[in-house]
């Protein structure tokens, strides 16, 4: 639930961000798309620390 947390706020920010400095905004679609690679990417990062290669395949059940 906290790594699902914090990459809602750091996508949330990042587009906010984004739209501030003139950037187009990003489609809902994209951002579910971002959001579900940035949890894959840091899950697969962590895979070999102890209760995260659970973390892997439960979130790998669900998408």
């Amino acid at each position: 639930m906290k790594l699902v947390c914090h990459a809602v706020i750091y996508l949330t920010w990042k587009e906010r961000n984004d739209r501030r400095h003139g950037a187009p905004s990003t489609a809902p679609l994209a951002s579910f798309k971002q959001l579900d690679r940035v949890i894959r990417d840091t899950l697969l990062a962590r895979r070999h620390r102890k209760g995260c290669d659970q973390l892997l395949s439960l979130w790998f059940a669900h998408s």
